[in-house]
């Protein structure tokens, strides 16, 4: 789902009819994290931490970080509750879900078949969907996967239906597959625009070329994620749609929590799993901090796709008023007065994250908590931009602070 925040009158609405009682109490199993932590090494690792527990403490439900730098290595640490109904604390090995840190995921699979010839970028989306789906989507028949992958294409978002997060809370029979959700929420949907006309972020878009992938490949989404991107970097604790029983039975995740009520945090992983079930793009990738830093930071060195191909990724800013930050091919843009950096958010029902990368320093991170932003409170505020922004300024000063231009490049 997408960065995007649903203002009050919105979750003020929703309040009087959203019902999210199901508790899920299974204990988490037992973990171990085998990543690299060299957290004794490092000279800010008590401020780090100390931040950590500063935040929980102020009513984040746990949070979740990871950091390489150059000069120190990895830092992971962690602070919090995974499970708040068996107090299951959190742990470096406890899994996330990705939310909208699943773009450059897709966009990367899509760029590896263009590698590979099997698409191109300016190819029509018609000629890789179902004829009924192209007819009955405003746009289908002219939008590129070039303007898919920039939200350019004008094609509707379906989480600007606000019938979508209605079923969505309400009901447990909600559709179960993307071409379901496009039958009820999308079909015969006005398009924002002629495509490549202005930016509108589409979650539908992203959808799309989950198809497309599939269409293109001859493969599954999750068949083909797993012979491109979790197999050649071993991203052992990385799942996506192939795994078995996905998404209710991946291990080691953490529960997902909303704030209906100021302070008061609510399980909300039941309706998780039913954005995850009709995603076919958009979202639901969970994996570790560790490992959502260590796919950017691949992807950003060129170790994933061709260095050509990654110039093609970054090359293509597009700005709106509506964002703090640019887009590129799946990839979002942020830059100060002497610093940017690449990577993505991630913002759905019971979690947050954000991975970056800056290429002036090597540095990467990865954040995440198991508190959902789609409904906007103080809470969610302090999770990004004033966490986020304590642990960078750590990292490139060594000292605190909230404001986004006090850290270097």
């Amino acid at each position: 789902m997408k960065k995007r925040i649903v203002f009050i009158p919105i979750f003020t609405a929703l309040l009087l009819i959203v019902s999210c009682t199901k508790i899920l109490t299974d204990p988490v199993e037992s973990c171990n994290f085998d990543g690299p932590i060299d957290n004794a090494s490092n000279p800010y690792s008590e401020l780090y931490q100390k931040i950590l527990d500063e935040y929980v403490a102020m009513g984040l439900p746990g949070v979740s970080v990871a950091i390489e730098t150059p000069d120190f290595g990895w830092w992971i640490g962690c602070s919090g509750i995974a499970r708040i109904e068996d107090g299951t604390v959190m742990q470096p090995c406890h899994l996330h879900q990705s939310a909208s840190m699943a773009k450059p995921y897709i966009a990367t699979m899509v760029m590896r078949l263009i590698e590979d010839e099997k698409l191109g970028l300016d190819d029509p989306i018609r000629n890789y969907l179902p004829d009924d789906m192209v007819s009955q989507i405003a746009n289908a028949d002219e939008a590129t996967i070039r303007q898919l992958l920039s939200h350019r294409s004008g094609i509707f978002d379906t989480d600007e239906n606000l019938k979508y997060y209605v079923d969505a809370f309400n009901d447990p029979k909600i559709p179960n597959t993307a071409t379901e959700v496009f039958e009820k929420y999308l079909y015969g949907m006005p398009a924002y625009g002629d495509p490549g006309e202005s930016y509108n972020y589409s979650n539908a878009g992203y959808n799309l070329l989950g198809m497309i992938i599939e269409e293109a490949s001859g493969m599954g989404l999750g068949e083909y994620f797993e012979q491109e991107i979790r197999q050649p970097l071993r991203l052992n604790h990385t799942y996506y749609r192939s795994d078995p029983g996905y998404p209710e039975n991946i291990p080691n995740r953490v529960n997902g929590y909303w704030e209906r009520l100021p302070g008061q945090l609510q399980n909300c992983t039941d309706i998780s799993n039913r954005f995850c079930k009709n995603s076919m793009g958009s979202e639901g990738i969970f994996s570790t901090p560790y490992e959502y830093a260590r796919f950017l930071q691949e992807l950003m060195r060129g170790n994933i796709v061709d260095s050509t191909t990654l110039l093609i990724m970054i090359a293509e800013e597009n700005k709106s008023e509506r964002m703090s930050n640019d887009y590129f091919l799946g990839i979002m843009h942020w830059s100060g007065d002497d610093w940017e950096s690449y990577g993505h958010t991630g913002t759905s029902v019971g979690t947050m994250g954000v991975t970056m990368y800056f290429p002036a320093d090597d540095v990467t991170f990865a954040l995440t908590t198991n508190l959902g932003g789609t409904f906007t409170s103080v809470n969610t505020r302090r999770f990004r931009p004033d966490l986020l922004n304590e642990l960078l300024n750590v990292t490139f000063t060594g000292k605190r602070g909230t404001g986004i231009n006090e850290r270097p490049k």
